[in-house]
């Protein structure tokens, strides 16, 4: 068999009514709710699985393979266009075994096909069409095609029945062409490359090439579409505090400044969308992806810590409230998306008119927030209306209202929450309830950096609280889930699960204190090389080959690489152990890609953290016996990337003897909360007061903030 695990056998839900049940095809079983949103289309559609091969081997037919999500505009596009089209879907039906994916459920098997298609026609995207033979091999493929051709883009239609003509006709041609096709991508994703040293070079690469795409006018890299690019944005906050970069940190405020007054912001209910289709920030692709949330909240907090900028804690605060208001699930965690769409229109919850809000606001505070945010209704849209969005900083609109910034801030907050309230009657976007752990390992992350830079208790409950549940099996049966929903999961062993969890438990514990996440981090961490190690240094995407192919994917895209978070994994392990067990991995996940490294350092921004790890290994910060968080409150509101902090008191119980190096000969002094600054396991002297640490830390690390 070609290792493909089987997709999960998942009862209906027992209210779901059983005509409901008898008229759907296979996925109404799925876990995902994206799969299942498919479960009434006419085409007689397969999850991924050893039985849909199988199935296409006994019917001698090739597999149509479509890959998409919930919050995907174009998926839904080409759903209603085509696989709710009966004369299609009876094509379909007749001709090829079609099998649906979820990307988020199955990355790697995204990633695969996505190569696939990527190196035969230069491009990809969502939805993601793709045919294969039935060895899973593929030999033709494209992303969305509309039913009939217009736009320059052939109709789906015709390219089934071409597919289906030359698997008739020239059988044996297209098999040997997909075999070629296999071999040539999948040589390409092997890595095996000479390893080499790592050097400092890398790290200042970063900022070369952040400033040769680095937009100058409008912030960002690149011209339209403009995604966020969170991981560049951290990487440079960082190279800046090691070696006070004044262009690094420039880069990241301009771009941050930007960002938080376009249209990609939701300036009514807070959080990110997905992209901005132009140059400007001002018109998003409207989905609302947990992933993008919880990897810009941090940046916006550091950028916050660095300049004491209040704009820039309030859009982390509200993303990080949009979070727990629109996305926590009751049980633990959070969901994956929000969708573009609502009542079959793109962004059409998020867009107003001109009239709409002066009916809501009355005429004088109407005009005026149409005025500063935007709202023209001739920039966006056919229907007239657009997207809220800032075209200067509040200082300069106070100014030009003649008000303080107090002021106006107040009345505009005030504004944007009637706004908020008349928004909640119209029909909201679609929300992808599936619990991914990889991206909940990112929030985790987001929400501890959030209490410990706002102090809100609330973000370290809910943090906490997303732990538990995803670690429950875990601690059961030394395996992760990918995903939940409700009491739906998959199972399938990801990379990317345990190593971003290993993070947000190692970011829990540094906050928390509580050595259980310590302990867990270190479990996660040894689990990842038992399931993931293969033929290099290098760790597999998934436990388990697609087509016959160990999935390697050490680029940073959209979401951080399984390969970058066990690379910074490991290393602050090593920081924090001493145990050259962890140091030897650490570097293994980056000494073979270092040609790449430094041709493209744009594509392994959260990969060069590794690098900058084993380099300019951070300081460790214990702290002991301080449950009061006396001396933790003279650290928590500075920003301080490169000090990891460990927790010990007489109660403490650490699993094994993992930080014994560390906290050997460390006690407390005069049974006073005591802390140890220590660099290379090599401390200074302890102190008990704050004010003590306070000059400690100014002396090591420099000033609370760098600009005033």
């Amino acid at each position: 068999m070609r290792g493909i695990i089987c997709s999960c056998n998942i009862p209906p839900r027992v209210n779901e009514p059983e005509d409901y049940i008898l008229t759907a095809n296979a996925l109404i079983r799925e876990a995902s709710p994206y799969l299942r949103q498919h479960a009434h289309n006419p085409v007689d559609w397969l999850p991924w699985s050893d039985t849909a091969f199988l199935t296409a081997e006994a019917r001698d037919k090739p597999v149509f393979l479509s890959i998409g999500y919930a919050a995907c505009h174009w998926c839904h596009v080409m759903e209603r266009e085509s696989f709710e089209d009966s004369t299609i879907a009876a094509f379909l039906n007749e001709h090829f075994v079609c099998i649906k994916v979820d990307r988020e459920e199955r990355p790697d098997v995204d990633h695969h096909y996505m190569q696939a298609v990527q190196s035969m026609t230069g491009q990809g995207g969502w939805p993601l069409s793709v045919f294969l033979t039935p060895d899973s091999k593929p030999f033709f493929g494209g992303t969305y095609w509309p039913p009939v051709a217009r736009w320059q883009r052939p109709g789906f239609f015709d390219i089934l029945r071409s597919v289906a003509d030359v698997w008739q006709s020239k059988r044996a041609e297209l098999v040997s062409m997909a075999s070629q096709i296999h071999e040539s991508f999948s040589a390409n994703l092997r890595f095996t490359g000479k390893e080499q040293e790592i050097g400092r070079d890398l790290l200042r690469n970063v900022v070369g090439s952040a400033a040769e795409r680095f937009d100058s006018d409008h912030g960002g890299f690149g011209s339209a579409p403009k995604f966020p690019h969170a991981m560049e944005l951290t990487f440079l906050l960082r190279y800046w505090a090691r070696n006070r970069d004044d262009q690094a940190l420039s880069i990241v405020l301009f771009t941050l400044e930007r960002m938080m007054r376009g249209g990609i912001y939701d300036h009514l209910g807070g959080g990110f969308h997905r992209y901005s289709t132009d140059a400007q920030w001002h018109i998003p692709h409207f989905e609302k992806m947990l992933y993008d949330n919880a990897l810009l909240v941090p940046v916006y907090l550091d950028a916050y810590l660095i300049t004491r900028n209040n704009e820039f804690r309030q859009v982390a605060q509200a993303t990080l409230d949009w979070a727990l208001r629109e996305m926590e699930m009751e049980e633990g965690g959070f969901a994956s998306s929000l969708d573009a769409d609502s009542e079959g229109q793109e962004g059409l919850f998020y867009r107003w008119t001109p009239c709409e809000i002066i009916e809501i606001l009355g005429n004088k505070r109407g005009e005026r927030f149409c005025s500063i945010y935007g709202v023209t209704g001739e920039d966006s849209r056919e229907g007239g209306d657009s997207v809220p969005h800032l075209s200067e900083s509040l200082a300069a609109t106070a100014a030009r209202y003649r008000l303080s910034e107090n002021e106006l801030a107040e009345q505009l907050a005030a504004d944007r929450a009637s706004l908020c309230i008349a928004r909640e009657k119209r029909a909201r976007p679609d929300r992808d309830e599936k619990v991914l752990t990889d991206w909940n390992g990112f929030m985790i992350s987001a929400l501890v950096r959030g209490y410990t830079a706002l102090g809100d208790e609330r973000y370290l409950s809910a943090a906490q609280h997303a732990a538990n549940r995803l670690t429950n099996c875990f601690e059961r049966t030394g395996r992760l889930r990918h995903s939940y929903v409700r009491e739906r999961f998959n199972e399938t062993q990801l990379l990317l699960d345990y190593s971003a969890l290993g993070n947000g438990l190692l970011d829990l514990f540094m906050t928390a204190g509580d050595t259980r996440w310590f302990d867990l981090s270190v479990r996660l961490a040894r689990t990842v090389d038992t399931l993931f190690s293969g033929e290099s240094d290098l760790y597999a995407m998934s436990a388990s080959p697609v087509a016959g192919t160990a999935p390697l994917d050490p680029y940073d895209s959209a979401v951080p690489s399984g390969i970058s978070m066990a690379g910074n994994l490991f290393a602050k392990l090593y920081c924090l152990t001493g145990e050259e067990w962890y140091h030897a991995r650490a570097t293994g996940q980056v000494r073979p890609l270092v040609d790449s490294m430094t041709c493209t350092p744009a594509a392994f921004p959260q990969g060069l953290l590794t690098v900058e790890l084993l380099l300019e290994p951070p300081a460790q910060l214990i702290l002991i016996e301080d449950q009061s968080r006396l001396l933790w409150s003279v650290i928590r509101d500075r920003y301080l990337p490169h000090v990891l902090i460990v927790w010990t008191n007489s109660e403490s119980s650490h699993s094994a003897t993992e930080l014994t190096s560390l906290l050997s000969g460390k006690v407390s002094l005069n049974g006073k909360p005591t802390a140890y600054l220590c660099r290379g396991f090599t401390c200074h002297q302890p102190v008990t007061s704050p004010d003590a640490l306070a000059v400690m830390i100014d002396q090591s690390f420099g000033k609370r903030s760098a600009i005033h």
